[in-house]
């Protein structure tokens, strides 16, 4: 037997002899590569662009990020954390504008790619789920020939695919669940960054100001480097139970006070976003983890008291504050829209989209150009999306699509419901709780979906397949305690 078994393992180890070298190999070249590349940027850029300073400093940089990335692969990922607060800066690259967190994954997934060559491993592990992702890419790629707009198409393509690679980087650099415990905690820190960052570039938040009751606001929303207060607010609500998780999860105190605090940082810029629907999917979010998880339970009634004590006086010192006084009308109009609100013209225009284009909608990103119409000889009026998530994906990419994410969703809550056994198993609350918590951020993407559609923003778009990179590392290491023979031999990625 031993002889039979070392005669089927030496093809596999020949392969892995081989792969290092050139893994190695592949990375030296893409070194020198890179940095002829940017010397040659550094020395044509125009005095006038004053960018001469960073590209040489990031001369520097980023070939150290490359060799720490080549060291430990969980930095890629924090340096893609890193880009948040400037994610969405945009670069023209022919057709298509790449935003900074964009290219960021790209380059962590290549780095990450090559070591993983040069280990003699398989480019990037995979995990069932992701078949899913994997569909709704296919039939993405489909729907693309017959768009209405190919340069959309096919931004909205790439950005799905480099949302898929983002989740299995986050896979390969996660080694067990110390690092993900790490890696969550850089992405709530690059949350409250954005936080703090946006209070600081805020001019007055006594500025906001309502009509209709709260049902429309006028001024003075938080809204920060993003192109609108919703997209701020939805990467809160996709935060919060994910920060909620680590207090509950992280193993020392001071670890679970600072995530205390985090978590008070993301609920102010959630509230004064003013964004209901956010509201109400981090509302459901917390109340499933409430439902989930006993610590928060035995929290919320010990600090019961204490917290209506103290938000009675909050209210009544600051209750004339134009502030407070509108996220209360805003709270209160939760379910109001105002008369200038257009989402049921939107919607009728996306239920006729789809009654025409049931199979593969009127292509990837191209909800745009489809509801554009003429109003008069100086107007036209044109809809950036269907202000729901299931129904811009039906209009855009056919009714087949919003089967396949629900298939997804479906899946990613079995995934939960493994991880979440195997920490049982294992008698390991806190794992638990950091699951919960990442099953709740899902959650209230799934629940806001219902009122707006907004997770085509770059940050909040990779913010979302991190959450679900990072149940994918849970239900694996779970895979580990409940299955150990499959991952006998190391072989399982």
């Amino acid at each position: 037997m031993s002889v039979s078994a070392d005669t089927l393992r030496a093809p596999l180890q020949d392969k892995r002899a081989l792969l290092g070298p050139l893994g190695w190999l592949l990375s030296g070249i893409l070194a020198l590569l890179a940095g002829i590349g940017a010397a040659f940027v550094a020395t044509h850029m125009t005095s006038s662009s004053g960018a001469q300073p960073l590209i040489l400093l990031a001369l520097f940089v980023v070939p150290l990020l490359a060799l720490a990335i080549l060291i430990n692969p969980l930095i890629a990922v924090l340096v893609v954390l890193a880009t948040f607060p400037i994610g969405s800066v945009a670069q023209g690259v022919g057709p298509l504008r790449i935003q900074a967190v964009e290219a960021a994954v790209f380059v962590a997934a290549l780095v990450v790619i090559l070591r993983r060559l040069a280990t003699g491993r398989i480019p990037l592990p995979f995990a069932a789920p992701l078949g899913w992702a994997v569909a709704l890419f296919l039939w993405t790629l489909i729907s693309v020939y017959h768009a209405i707009d190919h340069t959309l198409a096919i931004k909205v393509l790439f950005s799905l695919l480099g949302g898929i690679v983002g989740a299995t980087v986050v896979l390969a650099a996660c080694r067990d669940m110390r690092d993900l415990r790490i890696l969550l905690g850089g992405f709530v820190t690059a949350g409250v960054a954005i936080g703090l960052i946006t209070f600081s570039e805020t001019r007055g938040l006594g500025s906001v100001s309502t009509e209709f009751g709260g049902a429309e606001i006028v001024s003075g929303r938080l809204q920060g480097a993003f192109d609108s207060p919703n997209q701020l607010g939805s990467l809160c609500a996709l935060m919060v139970p994910v920060c909620t998780g680590l207090v509950f999860g992280l193993r020392t105190v001071r670890g679970r006070v600072l995530a205390g605090f985090a978590v008070l940082i993301l609920l102010t810029t959630l509230m004064l976003s003013l964004s209901r629907g956010a509201w109400v999917g981090a509302g459901v979010a917390l109340l499933f983890m409430l439902i989930k998880l006993r610590e928060a339970r035995r929290l919320l009634i010990v600090l019961a008291v204490p917290l209506i004590v103290v938000g009675f006086f909050v209210w009544s010192l600051t209750g004339t504050k134009t502030d407070v006084k509108v996220v209360g009308e805003r709270a209160r109009a939760i379910t109001v829209l105002s008369p200038y609100d257009d989402r049921r013209v939107i919607y009728r225009e996306a239920y006729r989209e789809i009654r025409e284009n049931p199979l593969l909608g009127v292509g990837p990103g191209g909800f745009p150009v489809a509801s554009t119409r003429v109003v008069s000889e100086s107007a036209t009026l044109s809809y950036a999306h269907a202000h729901n998530l299931y129904l811009n994906w039906a209009a855009e990419v056919g009714l087949p699509s919003v089967i396949i994410i629900l298939g997804f969703a479906f899946n990613l809550a079995l995934s939960a419901n493994t991880a979440s056994r195997g920490a049982r198993v294992r008698g390991d609350p806190q794992d638990r709780a950091i699951v919960i918590g990442l099953s709740a951020a899902l959650i209230s993407v799934l629940v806001q979906g219902f009122f707006d559609y907004v997770i085509p923003n770059p940050v909040v778009w990779a913010a979302l397949w991190i959450v679900i990179g990072s149940l994918l590392v849970a239900r694996r290491e779970a895979l580990k305690t409940l299955d150990p023979d499959r991952f006998a031999g190391g072989l399982s990625d």
